[in-house]
């Protein structure tokens, strides 16, 4: 498709062949328990309950420097391809990465907070079949939904979709610190901030953090954060938990001027 000013414009779609191979290999090396969505029909653990260890959260730097090059990550924003892995903020991450593991082939999301773009594009790849239910809009981001004739309902297409923290864990955790920081700031440099929080608190790697984009789920985010207000978000409870904080200054601070960092 061409843009105003004529010119071509690089295409936004994330291949489904690559994805499945990505998931694989994510599989493989974070660990990640695929039945933990799979065989859900809901979350059973409650958000502000999602922690994530640090040890894997240096398991998914590692993994962004090593393949978010050979899968051809992209910038949802400017769609560029990603060429320095030290420079991987959460919003590509989130889109190349995040959006499509959570969203397992054949299931379905349901969120009319998503804002579809030209081409049926969406966070965490191509929404491959559209549908509206009433004032509800329903994207399929991956996989094959049953024909609009069928009179059966595909058994292999699912309703829910999780967090990244699901995958890693199947039991409600309490995080020691809640993290508030800012999408901007490359992952590994986020990481690197956390490794210095914990050598000063000489938690040896077992610290469990609260981070927003693996605690809560990205392709149901506004199911995530509710209506009634920051007070009942759960940021709020998540930080109610905690018995400590930690805030993440990025190079250029960032995140001194976010809303929801300066609520948290």
């Amino acid at each position: 498709r061409k843009s105003r000013n004529n010119r071509e414009r690089p295409a936004m779609r994330l291949e489904a062949s690559k994805v499945q191979e990505q998931l694989d290999e994510a599989v493989q090396i974070l660990g990640l328990e695929l039945d933990n969505l799979l065989r859900r029909e809901r979350s059973n653990i409650r958000t502000e309950m999602r922690a994530i260890s640090l040890t894997d959260l240096r398991r998914l730097a590692d993994f962004i420097k090593e393949k978010c090059q050979v899968y051809g990550w992209i910038d949802p924003r400017s769609k560029a391809k990603v060429d320095d892995p030290e420079k991987v903020n959460l919003y590509q991450l989130v889109f190349n990465f995040i959006g499509p593991v959570t969203a397992p082939i054949g299931h379905e999301v349901v969120d009319d907070s998503v804002m579809i773009g030209p081409d049926d594009e969406v966070p965490g790849g191509e929404a491959l079949w559209l549908e509206h239910k009433g004032r509800r809009r329903l994207r399929y981001v991956r996989g094959v939904p049953p024909g609009p004739n069928g009179n059966d309902p595909d058994p292999f297409v699912r309703t829910f979709s999780g967090s990244f923290a699901e995958l890693l864990w199947n039991e409600e955790r309490a995080a020691g610190w809640f993290v508030s920081h800012f999408w901007g700031e490359p992952v590994v440099d986020f990481v690197t901030c956390l490794n210095a929080h914990d050598q000063r608190y000489k938690l040896g790697g077992g610290g469990l953090y609260w981070v927003c984009a693996h605690a809560n789920s990205q392709t149901h985010i506004s199911e995530e954060l509710g209506t009634e207000g920051p007070l009942c978000s759960p940021f709020f409870r998540a930080l109610d938990l905690a018995k400590g904080a930690v805030l993440v200054v990025d190079a250029a601070s960032e995140v001194t001027h976010r809303m929801w960092c300066g609520f948290e």
